[in-house]
């Protein structure tokens, strides 16, 4: 029994790895062409900003109730391709943002005389697992209405949130910073 559910495992990782590729049509999460191609998310410059409850707002349940209370079969199905839009457009802001910050990070770490394997590790699976986590929400907001991933959508929020934060706090013994880093 226990020889089956790591096949199985494996197949679903894999499975949902092969989804993410079709889903994104060959565009990394992280390409900023790709995720400014219409303008709808800018993503040079500063960390975007948002509001602290964008997060509720988008995958309320009130929203999708009240266009649905309008009987208008028209405007939900716009409502639900407009909302899911934005929610992929927030999934990808997510991703870009830690995707720069660890690449600032691997930039700064480069010149250290002296790493910290053990935390350069840790490190690397709280990063991995931020972008097996958008990568899974943007599947699922194709094929899932947005209020029922308010929980992982807050989750994730809070996750990139912490991550990000931490960031100046990875300081490498060469003396810079991921955000030093990025200015040479």
């Amino acid at each position: 029994m226990i020889g089956l559910i790591i096949p199985c495992a494996i197949a679903v990782v894999l499975f949902l790895f092969l989804l993410l590729l079709f889903a994104t049509s060959g565009k990394s999460l992280t390409d900023q062409n790709f995720l400014e191609e219409k303008n709808e998310f800018p993503i040079r410059g500063a960390k975007t900003p948002r509001p602290p409850d964008f997060v509720q707002r988008l995958f309320s349940r009130e929203d999708w109730e009240f266009v649905a209370s309008l009987r208008s079969d028209s405007l939900l199905r716009i409502f639900k391709k407009e909302r899911k839009a934005v929610g992929l457009q927030w999934v990808r802001g997510i991703a870009a943002e830690i995707s720069r910050a660890m690449q600032a990070h691997t930039r700064a770490a480069r010149r250290s005389a002296d790493l910290r394997v053990a935390g350069e590790l840790q490190l690397f699976y709280r990063f991995a697992g931020l972008r097996i986590l958008c990568g899974l929400l943007v599947i699922l907001i194709g094929f899932v209405d947005l209020p029922t991933l308010l929980n992982v959508a807050t989750r994730a929020s809070k996750l990139s949130e912490d991550f990000l934060k931490a960031q100046p706090e990875l300081k490498v013994e060469s003396g810079t910073t991921p955000s030093t880093a990025l200015d040479t």
